[in-house]
C-alpha cells in the first residue's frame, strides 16, 4: 500500500502491555471542519445514519465513503472520519 511507504513518523504509545504481544492497526484519519461526529470503518452498519446526520445527499460522496470503508475492512486498516476542531 502507497500509505505505508510514506510513513517518516511513527509512534508506538505503550500502555505497560508485553511489547511481544503488539498488534499494530493503522489508522487513516480524515478530518473536516464539516463532520461533526466521529465515524469508524468498522462502524458501517451506522454509515446511513451517518449520512444523513451530515446531510450527505450525493451519490457519489456515498458511494466513495462505503467503497473506502470496504477498503479498510478488507485490507486490516481502519479509516476515521473525525471533527478537525
Amino acid at each position: 500500500m502507497i500509505l505505508y511507504t510514506n510513513l517518516k513518523n511513527l509512534e508506538i504509545q505503550y500502555l505497560g502491555e508485553d511489547i511481544n504481544n503488539l498488534q499494530p492497526q493503522p489508522i487513516l484519519r480524515l478530518t473536516s471542519a464539516n463532520i461533526k461526529s466521529e465515524i469508524k470503518s468498522s462502524q458501517l452498519e451506522l454509515l446511513d445514519k451517518w449520512f444523513s446526520q451530515h446531510a450527505v445527499k450525493s451519490k457519489s460522496t456515498k458511494l466513495f465513503i462505503r467503497e473506502l470503508f470496504q477498503e479498510a475492512r478488507y485490507n486490516n486498516f481502519v479509516v476515521q472520519l473525525k471533527s478537525s476542531k
